[in-house]
């Protein structure tokens, strides 16, 4: 067990994990700071951001739902045709 505690690789892991401890608090007081300077509240912000989510979200899955019909009409209009076509080349 020592050994593994004292292994390269471990080594490696805690210095990454401290230095992404790192990154992430100077990353959270930079988008404070701009918070600040900006003066928009937090709650705001964050309620606005999830306000456009959920509209994307709609418009998204309105899209893919009229892709969907899209598709069902193209499928259904190509095999009326190849109906026809076959019967035609039957005649």
């Amino acid at each position: 067990l020592a050994d593994h505690f004292g292994g390269k690789l471990h080594l490696g892991y805690l210095m990454i994990r401290d230095r992404l401890k790192e990154l992430r608090e100077k990353r959270r007081k930079v988008s404070e700071d701009r918070r600040v300077s900006s003066g928009a509240p937090v709650r705001e912000e964050r309620e606005r951001s999830r306000s456009s989510s959920v509209a994307g979200d709609r418009d998204r899955d309105r899209d893919r739902d009229r892709d969907r019909e899209r598709d069902r009409e193209r499928t259904r209009i190509d095999r009326e045709r190849d109906m026809r076509l076959r019967d035609e080349e039957r005649e």
